[in-house]
């Protein structure tokens, strides 16, 4: 191989087109599959290309990409690819990732976009969900980061190379990429302020760790500003950190065994939040009478009929997040001048049985 990097694509293109020299219309890597391929930036993939082109090797149509020279510059390939946009998420398990999935859908249907969906729970599977995507010629890529620790190198790249990436209900710090989240400072602040005035004098936050991910860190210091502007001391002992979500109830009944004069808690949703209420029959405290809940993400309305008592919730704008992910990306596909928008949503707090007066 060539020492330069863009002969060394120039090299690989050729090699490429002697592989299928017997189909007729080829087409090549887009300039962005190449710079992901050969962790190098756009500006250089565009070299070996436009050297190809003058050479005669390829031909390049605008908006459709570049080809193999087999045939005339005006035959444009019989079969188009179907365009797509690839959904990256960290499960599919709550209302707030189907409501996500369901509004990005009905957007991209709108513009003849197919949504495909991958789900990742490691790292490496992220980085080879975006391979993947970008290789297949995905239009763009919207990813829900599982946590600060998934940093993509891949990710990066892209959006270095003006490649449509949106991030969804978090960012990840340092990368100048486009996002749709939740005002989550505010989200927590109203919430905890909602607690005060129903009583409340000692609130705990129950919450997974703040380094796992930007919403997290940003309820928490919600909730501190709330505390803060009521002039109560800010008790770092009242903030509970569940690590390990196989341990929580372990973590969360110790901890409110240690702690009995809490009287209101603001709790993260999904597992946590069943945990929490299991753990509160079980010490026989009672809700709303002896502690007032309010859990972010509107997990447990639909089962209220089964609970003792209906839970007050901060509940997220999924469907709007998706709808406003999935524009984002149609918009910098179709413009090449497009800027990165960060885009912060207001939640809604609807206050049920769990925070009302005794």
């Amino acid at each position: 191989m060539s020492n330069y990097l863009y002969l060394q694509i120039k090299e690989y293109l050729i090699g490429l087109m002697k592989d299928n020299s017997d189909k007729p219309n080829f087409q090549l890597p887009s300039e962005n599959q190449l710079a992901m391929r050969f962790q190098t930036t756009r500006i250089t993939a565009k070299r070996a290309l436009n050297e190809l082109q003058k050479e005669g090797l390829l031909y390049r149509i605008h908006g459709k990409g570049s080809f193999a020279a087999a045939a005339k510059q005006d035959t444009v390939p019989k079969k188009k690819r179907d365009d797509f946009v690839m959904l990256c998420l960290p499960n599919l398990t709550s209302r707030f990732i189907t409501d996500i999935v369901r509004g990005a859908q009905d957007f991209l249907s709108q513009k003849n976009i197919r949504l495909y969906l991958n789900v990742h729970s490691s790292q490496d599977e992220l980085e080879k969900s975006i391979s993947d995507a970008v290789l297949l010629g995905a239009t763009g890529i919207i990813v829900f980061p599982q946590n600060n620790t998934m940093y993509s190198k891949n990710l990066l790249l892209l959006a270095l190379n003006n490649y449509p990436v949106a991030f969804i209900d978090r960012t990840l710090k340092n990368i100048d990429v486009s996002s749709v989240t939740t005002d989550h400072f505010s989200a927590a602040k109203q919430a905890t302020d909602l607690l005060l005035e129903r009583g409340c004098k000692n609130i705990a936050f129950i919450t997974l760790p703040p380094s796992l991910s930007t919403s997290i860190e940003r309820r928490i210091n919600g909730y501190r500003q709330a505390l803060s502007e009521h002039t109560l001391l800010i008790n770092f002992t009242n903030e509970c950190y569940v690590a390990d979500e196989n341990n929580a109830a372990k973590t969360i009944r110790e901890y409110l065994l240690a702690h009995p004069e809490i009287d209101g808690i603001l709790s993260y949703g999904d597992k946590i939040g069943i945990t929490l209420y299991r753990i509160l029959s079980e010490i026989g405290k009672k809700v709303p009478q002896e502690m007032k809940i309010i859990f972010f993400d509107d997990e447990y309305s639909e089962f209220s009929d089964i609970l003792p008592f209906s839970p007050s919730s901060v509940r997220q704008n999924g469907e709007k997040i998706g709808a406003e992910a999935a524009r984002i990306i149609w918009e910098q596909h179709n413009n090449p001048a497009f800027r990165h928008e960060k885009i912060l949503l207001s939640s809604i707090l609807a206050e049920r049985g769990s925070t009302r007066a005794n």
